[in-house]
């Protein structure tokens, strides 16, 4: 649900974008702005060579009034430029930041959720996997014991043929009193141990796949979500520019 809501149908950065794009444009104010503060460069630079002059000519002093004339219409452009256009689309992209970044924290939260359940879980299997894995070690050893047992039987095969008639009638005994049906109860409720372990092995696996593949996810996840917060810091700077 979450992969299919964030990851792949890329809801959030599809949001944002529809967002940003309802945003005023501020397409030239960099090149206008960047006129006004020439020219009143300019002007000043002016000002500043005639400075060191203590009696202007009235042609000098006609050409410094015309020159802070120009100034302050500069100014004032670039400042009405500033209040209309810039601060207006600046006002309008933190408004939609706000409200996209409200949208988002229910799946935030979700996410986090997310990874402290997956947490959680990946202890659980870990726990689970080193419980499985001693019985797994324990189950080896009785094995091994009891093969190295019956490996022993068979090299003393000597005591078996002189053994072989009371053997025997132990046999008979044993199943005229109804002992073997017991004896192979518990030979199939070893096999019921041997092959619910060999289940919870195999689920034990499947709970690490299913892990790892959320990780994964969360991976994705968080990439997306640091590929739209660069998105969008890039184009909040490139609007403010």
């Amino acid at each position: 649900m979450l992969k299919q809501k964030v990851l792949l149908s890329k809801r959030l950065q599809t949001e944002w974008e529809q967002a940003a794009s309802e945003c005023s444009s501020l397409v030239g104010c960099v090149e206008r702005a960047d006129t006004y503060v020439s020219r009143m460069r300019d002007s000043w630079q002016s000002f500043v060579k005639d400075k060191s002059m203590r009696v202007l000519s009235s042609h000098d002093e006609q050409f410094h009034f015309l020159e802070k004339v120009k100034v302050q219409q500069t100014s004032k452009k670039l400042l009405a430029l500033w209040q209309e256009q810039c601060l207006k689309s600046c006002l309008q992209a933190a408004n939609k930041l706000d409200e996209w970044y409200s949208g988002m924290q229910a799946t935030m939260v979700q996410c986090r959720c997310l990874e402290e359940d997956l947490n959680s879980t990946n202890l659980l299997v870990k726990n689970y996997s080193s419980s499985v894995q001693e019985a797994e070690s324990e189950i080896f050893n009785i094995s091994e014991q009891i093969i190295s047992s019956l490996q022993s039987v068979g090299v003393s095969g000597s005591v078996v043929n002189n053994h072989s008639q009371e053997l025997k009638s132990q046999t008979e005994y044993s199943l005229t009193n109804h002992e073997y049906p017991k004896r192979k109860s518990k030979h199939s409720s070893y096999r019921n141990v041997l092959s619910q372990l060999q289940n919870l092995k195999n689920e034990n696996s499947s709970l690490w796949e299913i892990a790892a593949e959320n990780s994964a996810i969360i991976e994705q996840f968080c990439m997306i979500l640091k590929d739209i917060k660069t998105t969008g810091s890039e184009e909040n700077s490139g609007q403010l520019t």
